[in-house]
């Protein structure tokens, strides 16, 4: 079950991916960057991986062609729209290519895709070697404490702060700049002892306790804890015990 949580694999970017290297492959307009960029994705599993340069390069497309063909319809509007079917949207206009909704300034869609290729990868400040990307750099995960991680010199003992990370919205593990799972609990019926769970960052939610930070590794990393049920299971595994007695 923690393998299915954990997974970055996702379908509607493998296949932008797929589109994409097909656009560069047919597409005049290809610069020797965009055809570097179509070898990587021409490769690619499919996984957002923090240290993949193929999703880092998808991603960044993706979201420059988004850009594009709103922007020729609703001009500066553009910025103002997000939907939840977005994703749903724009695998179908790349599955049909309407010439309707063609960006401005392109004869096809071959052309248009390169040319979101080409501009995302300059407007990202994409490395010369682009193989040496990374998708964690340039979509990574924020998690700070709300209150204290606001306050100048707390914010670097208050949270795990800006780090890499695997997956987007459109993986089983959905993550984005500032948010993520806010547990992964697997509870195993058969055998209740062998349930397991684990949280963001830790048990306390005081800064500076020290178990405030003592479940971050595990989120992050993917692993996790027994939660165990019955009283005999739950002594052998317990590391500590706070016990709240009336005054």
């Amino acid at each position: 079950m923690l393998a299915l949580q954990t997974d970055v694999y996702s379908q509607f970017d493998r296949f932008i991916g797929d589109r994409l290297v097909y656009a560069i492959d047919h597409s005049p307009k290809a610069t020797p960057r965009a055809k570097a960029a179509a070898d990587l994705l021409r490769k690619w599993d499919g996984r957002m991986d923090k240290d993949s340069a193929a999703a880092a390069i998808e991603r960044t497309s993706r979201i420059k062609l988004r850009q594009m063909i709103l922007e020729s319809k609703l001009g500066s509007d553009a910025k103002l729209y997000s939907w939840f079917m977005d994703p749903v949207w724009l695998e179908n206009v790349l599955l049909h290519q309407p010439q309707r909704w063609l960006p401005n300034g392109y004869a096809n869609w071959n052309d248009a895709l390169t040319g979101a290729v080409n501009i995302a990868l300059d407007e990202r400040k994409a490395p010369q070697d682009l193989a040496s990307w990374k998708y964690g750099d340039v979509f990574p995960v924020h998690i700070q404490h709300l209150v204290f991680g606001n306050i100048p010199g707390m914010d670097s003992m208050s949270g795990p702060g800006l780090l890499p990370n695997s997956g987007d919205g459109d993986t089983v593990k959905q993550v984005g700049r500032a948010f993520g799972p806010s547990e992964r609990f697997t509870a195993d019926l058969a055998d209740l002892d062998s349930s397991t769970l684990n949280i963001v960052v830790g048990q306390s939610g005081n800064v500076g306790a020290e178990h405030y930070m003592d479940q971050w590794n595990a989120w992050y990393n993917g692993t996790t804890f027994t939660l165990a049920f019955n009283p005999v299971s739950v002594a052998k595994v317990k590391q500590h015990e706070l016990k709240l007695v009336p005054r």
